[in-house]
């Protein structure tokens, strides 16, 4: 009885967050910015689900999680536990560090948690990396061939420009604000967990909050574009 009444408790979390039942789930489930799911579902789509801090599209291959706010990650994948999920995919922007440039495409091969900014102030000499399930990324780095990269997730735009040195010291070469949480998380619930990332800016050169030159802004629409259509394919295929 208490078991059950758990269950029912879970469940009914799971709806409020992301306004379907869990069992709805399909086994790929990927990951991106609100605005970023438009690539990934029709604009007519009749299959959507929103909750208080996700919106759901279900296709025949996968179901597409739209984040509403990127501080609520851990409890997108952490909630997925109990689901036919399988597989993570993140997709989402990214800044970049020297050798990129603005719209590359990349897949993650391991990522810094520096999720902290009151730790991160002083820069900690013991962040721990996370990495994405071997067998994913091989099949999906053979799959697209794209540019790997080490990645550090922040919590500050201002505290990365600022250890830029010490993030080179570690060969970190993007920044983002998911990856090392989404990571741990689906390592935590037994789930397999990839991310892939198209670069939008470059601390060391264009900020984020700087303006973009013409090519630059056409480079960036086209990767988003050619990235969301490789992972589509991939998925589509397993």
């Amino acid at each position: 009885m208490a078991r059950q009444k758990g269950l029912e408790e879970k469940t009914e979390i799971f709806k409020k967050f992301f306004g379907i039942n869990p069992d709805k789930i399909k086994k790929n489930c990927l990951i991106c910015q609100a605005n970023d799911a438009s690539l990934f579902i029709g604009k007519n789509s009749k299959t959507s689900s929103t909750g208080i801090f996700f919106k759901i599209d279900n296709s025949n291959h996968e179901t597409v999680i739209s984040v509403k706010n990127n501080f609520f990650i851990a409890d997108c994948v952490l909630l997925l536990k109990e689901t036919p999920c399988e597989n993570i995919f993140l997709f989402g922007p990214c800044g970049i560090l020297a050798p990129f440039k603005i719209g590359d495409k990349l897949i993650i091969e391991k990522a810094f948690n520096f999720e902290s900014a009151s730790a991160f102030l002083d820069f900690p000499s013991d962040a721990k990396a996370y990495y994405p399930c071997k067998t994913l990324f091989k099949k999906f780095s053979s799959f697209s061939r794209l540019k790997t990269s080490a990645c550090a997730t922040v919590n500050s735009l201002l505290l990365e420009k600022r250890h830029i040195p010490k993030l080179k010291e570690l060969q970190i070469s993007s920044l983002d604000m998911e990856t090392s949480i989404v990571f741990s998380c689906a390592e935590k619930i037994g789930k397999s967990a990839i991310a892939v990332l198209y670069a939008t800016d470059s601390p060391e050169k264009k900020p984020f909050f700087g303006k973009l030159e013409e090519h630059e802004k056409s480079a960036l629409k086209c990767s988003r574009k050619q990235l969301a259509q490789i992972l589509k394919s991939f998925i589509n295929g397993i």
